[in-house]
């Protein structure tokens, strides 16, 4: 039995998150075509989810609205063009990989509103610095969904940019409010910067 502390658990969840984007990703530059790829990741979304449901984790804030894109974007703009609005697909399809920004940004607000731990995904943290945190996200967010879709040239290093800059952000704020709360660490006992479950046996 292999005993996982909060850190490595966190890590290997934040990885599995990762596999459906990395997945779609592989297949679509080996020229699998955008439908193929999309079903792909939308089953590796799928998988992803179903594997934290059993370890009984919490998906991390900002790849939470990555994988619900990559889970419904296919299957919808498929149903869009049996249906047949063909011009609305092509152009669902067309701007797919913006729409991921767009999502997380969705999902964002939704979490900042009903969720306890806001976009930042800290529910332990005070009310008020929750909210400040998730605002600053949400900032970076919308700005690269502007980028994204303000320029076709540079749409792809906008979303990378924007996504990465969102997770960035996220643990930078995390660690600085643990620094300058030395007193409360253990309220991080169970709050890893990740954002994910407590320790566990594997």
């Amino acid at each position: 039995m292999i005993v996982m502390n909060i850190r490595q658990k966190a890590f290997l969840i934040d990885l599995l998150e990762g596999v459906p984007s990395i997945a779609f990703l592989i297949f679509l530059r080996n020229e699998a075509g955008l439908e193929l790829a999309g079903w792909i990741g939308s089953l590796a979304a799928l998988l992803a989810f179903a594997a934290l449901y059993l370890l009984n984790c919490k998906s991390h804030p900002v790849l939470l609205g990555v994988n619900l894109h990559l889970l419904f974007a296919t299957p919808v703009i498929i149903g869009i063009d049996y249906a047949g609005a063909t011009q609305l697909a092509s152009f669902l399809a067309s701007h797919a990989h913006k729409g991921v920004l767009l999502t997380v940004c969705i999902v964002g607000v939704l979490e900042t509103m009903f969720m306890a731990g806001g976009f930042v995904g800290a529910p332990d943290l005070p009310k008020k610095t929750i909210t400040k945190y998730s605002r600053m996200m949400l900032v970076v967010g919308l700005t690269g969904v502007c980028w994204a879709f303000g320029t076709e040239a540079s749409a792809f290093i906008a979303v990378l940019v924007s996504l990465t800059a969102m997770i960035g952000l996220r643990n930078f704020l995390l660690a600085r409010w643990q620094d300058n709360n030395s007193g409360a660490a253990a309220l991080f006992i169970g709050l890893p910067i990740s954002g994910h479950g407590s320790e566990t046996a594997v």
